[in-house]
């Protein structure tokens, strides 16, 4: 009876056991579902545009970026849409991947592109901006950041008259816009040093 009993009690932990193991992987599998479901929320342009960021850089950090970017906004709803699309589990955006390293592409790829190119050259300038404040200490005139668009890929003009795809004007402008959406602050840094105008230029064009 007493082995008996013994048998009974390690069939009810084994039963218990894998109850447990069950309960376990449907809330998993219920997470999961409503993650693809906030997912479908995210907006197609959106969509398409991450999911061909992820295939240029294969960045998760980036792709967290961009969701801000792209929505002006700090969502926790950002966390799913970059575990989406990093997840590749939907077939949709397999093909899409697919489709871009092919060099295949319609009219919302080439569109979806052209955001991300956008975003990796603003972002390019504002790590470009960042280095200058945190690694040289210096905090560039807009006369210097404008001369610097071109190295990264946006079109611009100086007052000097360098030809480029925006007036002086629009590219002011398009500085104004780019400090709000990415946050930056206009400031002076103080630097430990006292250095002559023509040092900081080059300093600061390094």
């Amino acid at each position: 009876m007493l082995a008996h009993g013994r048998a009974a009690d390690s069939s009810a932990s084994t039963l218990q056991g894998l109850g447990d193991r069950l309960h376990t992987l449907k809330k998993a599998l219920k997470a999961e579902r409503q993650c693809v479901y906030r997912a479908k929320q995210m907006p197609a342009r959106i969509r398409i545009a991450a999911q061909i960021l992820y295939c240029r850089f294969g960045d998760e950090q980036q792709l967290r970026v961009f969701f801000f970017w792209s929505t002006k906004t700090v969502s926790a709803q950002h966390v799913d849409w970059v575990k989406s699309i990093v997840s590749g589990t939907s077939l949709m955006a397999q093909d899409l991947c697919e489709s871009y390293r092919r060099g295949d592409s319609n009219a919302a790829m080439v569109r979806a592109n052209g955001v991300v190119d956008k975003f990796v050259a603003e972002q390019s300038l504002h790590s470009w901006i960042h280095r200058q404040n945190s690694l040289i200490g210096v905090s560039p005139e807009p006369a210097i950041v404008t001369r610097q668009l071109p190295l990264h890929g946006i079109p611009a003009k100086s007052k000097a008259g360098v030809v480029g795809g925006r007036t002086y004007k629009g590219t002011l402008q398009f500085l104004r816009r780019w400090r709000m959406r990415w946050r930056v602050k206009q400031g002076i840094i103080k630097v430990g040093e006292d250095m002559e105008p023509s040092e900081l230029l080059a300093k600061v064009s390094r």
